[in-house]
């Protein structure tokens, strides 16, 4: 590998590299962004920012080798158990039908939770998912439904201390080296393939479940999106977001109680129409 110093323009690559198969680069946070470039111009030896331009411009399979490299932290199912304890125990119960929303997805580990747990619980029969990805690529990924047995492994350490247990090995079939969710997804998913627009989706949804992902955004697009995903949760739903994350629009936050706030769970007031029209 090489050892000569990166030289990193962030204001040329924001400016010139556009694809079809990346998100928009400029909407991302430009500590995150910038840590995600070094790291993929290093894995690949490269040390020039036009360098880096000419392969993105030129080169199908390198941009998506990057699409790739830009996703957001998921390295385990059931990651904050705590989080999925008060979920089954106090959003669950009370919803006949589910109908909910998982916004930026990108491995898939959160998801895969998702349908387990409603399925534990016998709700999954009963229960629609919307999942929102970048790229098709990351649908493709989602939907094989795979899992290193090193995640399963990690994953299984979540349920060590406390009451809240889940078998993850019940839902999953054993393959060589690794694992795959025994549970049509197709069935149960519906994908959207899009940048973030959430504005233009024209439904509510019981459950709004986006966590660890809306801090790697700008601060002007972390607010705007939170504002557009805050105005899908019906009246009565919930909204769950990541430990460090929080509704920053004031005007959105006012329509929301925080019932946990350890686990950042937030229920919608029923009055929020009544609110609205007067």
């Amino acid at each position: 590998m090489s050892t000569t110093p990166l030289r990193i323009n962030l204001k040329k690559i924001l400016s010139e590299v556009k694809s079809e198969t990346l998100p928009d680069l400029s909407n991302m946070d430009e500590f995150f962004l910038y840590s995600k470039i070094v790291a993929f111009m290093k894995n690949h030896e490269l040390n020039e920012t036009e360098e880096f331009i000419r392969k993105i411009q030129s080169e199908k399979f390198f941009t998506d080798w990057f699409a790739n490299s830009l996703s957001f932290n998921e390295t385990e199912l059931f990651r904050d158990v705590s989080m999925w304890e008060k979920t089954a125990e106090n959003i669950f119960p009370g919803i006949d039908k589910f109908h909910i929303l998982m916004p930026i997805s990108n491995t898939g580990l959160e998801l895969y939770s998702m349908l387990i747990l409603l399925k534990q619980k016998d709700l999954l029969e009963n229960s629609n998912i919307r999942v929102q990805c970048f790229t098709q690529k990351d649908v493709y990924r989602i939907k094989q439904g795979i899992v290193s047995g090193k995640v399963l492994l990690t994953s299984e350490k979540n349920f060590e201390e406390g009451a809240f247990k889940v078998n993850l090995r019940n839902f999953f079939k054993q393959g060589k080296g690794d694992y795959k969710l025994d549970i049509d997804i197709d069935k149960y998913c519906d994908f959207i393939v899009e940048e973030t627009k959430y504005n233009e989706i024209k439904e509510e949804f019981d459950l709004v479940f986006v966590r660890n992902k809306l801090m790697y955004f700008r601060e002007q697009k972390h607010n705007e999106i939170i504002a557009d995903i805050c105005s899908l949760v019906k009246p009565g739903g919930y909204l769950v977001l990541g430990t460090l994350e929080n509704i920053r629009n004031q005007e959105a936050a006012s329509n929301f109680d925080l019932l946990f706030p350890e686990e950042k769970i937030f229920r919608k007031r029923r009055d929020y129409r009544k609110a609205e029209i007067n």
